[in-house]
């Protein structure tokens, strides 16, 4: 692994706050070794933005700092050529934060800022990190193609990608190891046991209409959400009350990985109820629960044949999934400790990054 200590902006369509995801994890983990600027995504543009030259810096418990920035126009509402101008002026700003040393744009998702010359000085060198589908962005394949290395956490996209940089490698989604430790959890068994536990976002991709009919099947089982609610289109908005409306369903809001850690830790399983799609990833919550030693079921492929029937337990349909709940309230939904713990050991975000960082080119093969 690279030793030496670098500057690293990673940029992220998501907030830094409680709700983590992938690049959280790995902005708190590259900090331990590294100066790390998280780049928020800018909110709603104002008028006064105009004038707004600066950056709004702050630093979180982990070491990160953390970067608000203002679009100086409002990039979607301009021409090509004006919005083009407006980006290489974000671009100068936060090329502010480049040292005199190595650095690195560790992008999460295809953004044309990090492919400005203001932030591509000799010396820096560029992960794409593709954790979702991005082909419908525009600025993917130049990205991609940029990129000194290309990063999938899903096999699938291995097709789209190898063809444009043939440094595409696979990494998949990670796990911390304090999230490993089974610690207090007796107050929320007490309070709320036997219960399931949802958390990630809770989105329009969902299947609320599923986890009512477990709430109304399984009376004697609660089901707590945890995560970020999105404002959802009216159908969907009126399915999500319907649910929370169960006495047996409790909105936990969002919790801070420390906090999330206790409340899976006491929980009977882990649920992934985003409608029965068998080609889809591996989510991330999955290695949430499993980290905990909680089974999980899910309505879409996790793609983790190696824990599949020992852990993860993917359901095709409605009557499947309550059956599979079912067998969590009765104490018989397998889990082989020894398995996954042994597939958790190789995803520490330690290990993930030290492969990540030694797939990076010499900078004397820097492309040009």
């Amino acid at each position: 692994m690279l030793a030496r200590a670098m500057t690293i902006l990673v940029f992220s369509l998501e907030p830094w706050g409680d709700m983590w995801y992938s690049k959280q994890h790995y902005a708190a983990e590259l900090a331990k070794d590294h100066l790390v600027y998280f780049i928020s995504p800018p909110v709603r543009w104002q008028l006064c933005d105009l004038f707004s030259f600066n950056l709004k810096l702050r630093t979180t418990p982990e070491g990160v700092t953390v970067v608000d920035y203002r679009n100086n126009l409002p990039l979607r509402l301009l021409p090509l050529p004006i919005a083009r101008w407006a980006i290489r002026q974000t671009a100068r700003k936060l090329g502010r934060l480049l040292q005199s040393g190595e650095t690195v744009l560790w992008c999460f998702h295809p953004t044309a800022i990090a492919l400005q010359i203001a932030l591509r000085r000799k010396n820096t060198q560029l992960i794409y990190h593709v954790v979702d589908p991005y082909e419908n962005f525009s600025d993917d394949i130049p990205c991609a193609r940029e990129a000194d290395v290309v990063v999938i956490v899903n096999p699938r996209y291995k097709e789209r990608y190898m063809p444009i940089n043939p440094n595409t490698i696979l990494i998949p989604h990670g796990v911390r190891e304090m999230d490993r430790v089974r610690g207090a959890r007796e107050a929320y068994k007490q309070a709320k046991h036997p219960y399931a536990i949802m958390a990630g976002g809770i989105t329009s991709r969902t299947d609320y209409a599923l986890l009512q009919t477990m709430c109304e099947r399984l009376p004697r089982l609660r089901l707590i959400l945890a995560g970020q609610m999105e404002p959802l289109e009216p159908e969907l908005e009126r399915q999500r009350n319907a649910l929370l409306a169960l006495s047996n369903v409790q909105y936990a809001g969002v919790l801070h990985p420390n906090q999330l850690q206790s409340l899976v830790g006491a929980a009977i399983v882990g649920l992934i109820a985003y409608g029965f799609d068998p080609v889809q990833g591996t989510p991330l919550k999955a290695l949430n629960y499993l980290a905990q030693l909680r089974p999980v079921v899910s309505s879409i492929n996790c793609r983790i044949p190696e824990l599949e029937g020992k852990g993860i337990y993917h359901v095709e349909n409605a009557e499947n999934f309550i059956q599979r709940v079912t067998q969590a309230m009765d104490g018989t939904l397998q889990l082989e400790e020894e398995v996954v713990n042994r597939y958790l050991d190789d995803r520490s975000y330690d290990k993930l990054v030290a492969r990540i960082l030694d797939s990076l080119p010499p900078l004397s093969e820097q492309k040009a």
